[in-house]
Order: C-alpha cells, then structure tokens, then sequence
C-alpha cells in the first residue's frame, strides 16, 4: 500500500506525469503490452520508436570522443531554488512510493562523508518546514544527508518506473511558483545561512594559507632556515635550506610598511642596511664598477610574500635597465673619443705633407 501524499500538490502518484506517459509505469520495453499496434518495415521487424540517423551516429561518437572530464567542484553555492528542487525533488519520490530507495534511514555516518560535505558538519540549519516535516530525513542533518546522495548515480526511468528529470524539473519550477510564504520563507533562511558559512569557511582557509606562506617564507628572529623531510636537493647534494643558510646568518622579522628587511652576509664587510637598498632604488648606477664595467648587485632579502618577490624583480630590472643605459652612453663616448683621434690623426698627417 503506497503512502498518502504528504504535500497539497500531490493528490495522487500520477498526478503530474505527462499525457504521454499515462499507461507506460510497469509496461514492457516496447511500452505497449499489445503486439499488433506496433509498426513494421518492410523486412517484418517491429520498428523502435526513435531511429538514430548516420550524422546523429556520428556526432554522438564525437561526442564520446572528444568528452573532457574536469575536476569536480568542491565548493558550490546553493541558492534558495537550489535547496527547493531538493526538498520536492525528495517530496515528489516519497509521493510515488521510493522514498525506501532514494533516502538513507540508517544514521549518518560523518566520517565516511567526502570532503565537499563534511564542511557543512557546523552548519546551524532551521528544521524543516511544515511541508516538508514528513520526509524521512533527520530535523539536524538533513541538509548533508540531501548532499551524501548526491553522487550516487541516478537511476533510469525504465529501472523504477518513476517521472523523468525533465518532467520532473517542469514540475517543480511550477510549484515553486505557487509557493507559499512559509516554504518561502524556510528556503529562503537556509541560503542565507549556507551564504555566511561559505563566507566564513572561505575566509578561514584564506587566513590558514597566508598563515603557511608567511611561516614558509619569514622564519622567527635569530631562527636559521629549517631542512624539510624529504626537501629539495640540487645536483650537488645539498638542500635549499643549507644554500640559504650559507648565505644568510640571521633573518629579521619585517616591517609592517617595508618589504625590505635587514639582513647580514656571510662577510661582515659586505654588510648593508635597509637604508641602502631603499637608495638602491633611485639610485642603482651608485652599485656599478667604473673601472670594470660591471655592475655589482647588493644582495636581495628574501621575499616573504608574493609582493614582495614582485617587488625584488622590479629592482632588478631597474638596476638592469639602469647598467645597460650606462654601458650603451660609454659606448657612445668611446665612439666619440675615436673619431676625435682620427681627425687629430689626420691633421696631423695632413700637416706633415705639407
């Protein structure tokens, strides 16, 4: 016996099922129990209802082919329709008897739950409304239990007889437009709240990765730069950290409003202030050696945030830019000082000749 229908839009189990599927719960594959209204061809073999063209072939094949799989989303936001089709997606099984099929009665296991759902664990959810109230779910976590089924793989019209998606997703848009002010009200507090949750998780993981990188990047004062298990090793077999450590003795803990930050080399000589290489900045040709024609660049503190890597490269290319403007006007010069010599070189001959 099936059960009574718990909601007002649902009178009977085939309430809302198309004209066009009116007889075919429970039949046969062909849809119709009777042989002789079936249509045949020419070679006496019962036609089927749709036929697939060769180009339809085809395009499915490509289709198959050419299919992407991507990575599946772990954070999605669901909007107050979005937990309606849910909730009558569920009232519209339970209405035709398959509630025992589709919904779990056995407790919920946390543990077992995929990541993607056991961040909602802490979600404070309202119970369920009064239309709602008789669907077998739990007043607490009904909401992950909705999500705990959501992978599994829906089960064909054939195989449970039941309405398809497409009447289905028609049959609820209608609904929800004749809803009344208590559901409405119920789903619109639960997206709200599932909006401040998302809010707040997105801001915890944000603070725990900026966290991660500033104790990767920023070891504490006095602190020597740590080997990781199992870190990186170069081709001579030594890790980042030893490299680091031997070129720099002491990190200091940054400023709030400078990136750069003082630090001492491995030669006390060579020892320069965060004074200094600010000035670097407006003025880099004080870094280059004259008699050479090289430039000497100051050693770089280490970044501790992306910013601050971004703003050493810019340093860079302006100490770069700045060495080759002053090699191209030496250039110029030398080039100057021999046509010079020259045109001495040829008075003076001009001169003898004479």
């Amino acid at each position: 016996m099936k059960p009574t229908p718990p909601g007002p839009f649902y009178s009977s189990p085939y309430s809302f099922v198309t004209p066009s599927m009116q007889g075919k719960v429970g039949t046969t594959e062909h849809g119709s129990e009777d042989d002789s209204s079936e249509v045949r061809d020419l070679s006496g073999f019962p036609k089927t209802a749709t036929t697939m063209t060769s180009s339809a072939s085809s395009s499915v094949k490509k289709s198959v082919i050419n299919k992407k799989w991507h990575k599946k989303r772990t954070s999605k936001r669901f909007n107050n329709y979005n937990i309606y089709f849910m909730l009558e997606r569920q009232l519209l099984l339970h209405s035709y008897g398959a509630a025992t099929r589709t919904m779990r009665r056995d407790p919920l296991d946390v543990s077992l739950l995929p990541s993607d759902v056991r961040r909602y664990v802490d979600l404070d959810l309202p119970p369920l409304c009064r239309r709602y109230a008789d669907l077998p779910l739990s007043p607490h976590s009904w909401f992950m239990e909705l999500l705990a089924g959501r992978d599994e793989k829906r089960i064909h019209r054939r195989t449970h007889g039941l309405v398809p998606f497409a009447d289905m997703a028609r049959i609820v848009a209608r609904n929800y437009k004749e809803i009344d002010g208590e559901t409405r009200g119920f789903v619109n507090e639960v997206a709200a709240r599932l909006a401040t949750h998302c809010d707040l998780l997105k801001t915890a993981e944000e603070k725990e990765v900026k966290t991660r990188l500033t104790e990767e990047l920023v070891p504490e004062k006095g602190c020597r730069v740590g080997v990781r298990e199992k870190g990186a090793i170069d081709s001579d077999g030594k890790s980042i950290a030893e490299m680091v450590n031997a070129k720099v003795e002491c990190l200091g803990t940054p400023r709030d409003n400078d990136h750069q930050y003082c630090h001492n080399q491995v030669h006390p000589s060579s020892v320069q202030s965060c004074d200094s290489l600010s000035s670097a900045r407006h003025c880099p040709h004080q870094f280059m050696d004259t008699s050479s024609s090289t430039m000497t660049l100051p050693l770089l503190p280490l970044p501790y945030s992306y910013d601050a890597e971004l703003e050493r490269l810019r340093w860079e290319l302006e100490l770069a830019l700045s060495a080759m403007i002053e090699s191209e006007r030496r250039v110029i010069n030398l080039k100057a000082l021999i046509e010079v010599i020259q045109a001495r070189k040829q008075l003076i001959y001009g001169l003898d000749s004479t």
